[in-house]
């Protein structure tokens, strides 16, 4: 799976495919909603040419790309510009997780 797969939606996957049925969904109507309650806070992530995008409900974006020194992380809000953020160590499992 891709790096920006988060925790909650490998959670939802592993548990619908358990070898164990008792640790399965009951039924399709529980699985259903634990996908969609997921897809109420996810991003939507793409990978383009080593870059990686994401935007969120608000349609802010996020820009995730490999420089010399790490990771760089920009950010778009609506209308606006790229920016830098800086709130990260450069290593790009720290920038999934800040923006999870």
């Amino acid at each position: 799976m891709p790096i920006y797969i988060d925790t909650s939606l490998k959670r939802i996957i592993n548990a619908a495919t358990n070898n164990d049925l008792s640790k399965r969904y009951r039924s399709c109507a529980e699985f259903l909603k634990a996908l969609f309650d997921y897809l109420k806070k996810a991003k939507d992530w793409k990978t383009v040419d080593e870059i990686i995008f994401a935007t969120d409900k608000t349609q802010n974006e996020y820009k995730i790309y490999q420089s010399k020194k790490g990771y760089i992380l920009e950010t778009k809000k609506k209308n606006g510009n790229w920016r830098k953020d800086n709130n990260h160590s450069g290593k790009l499992n720290d920038i999934i997780n800040y923006l999870s």
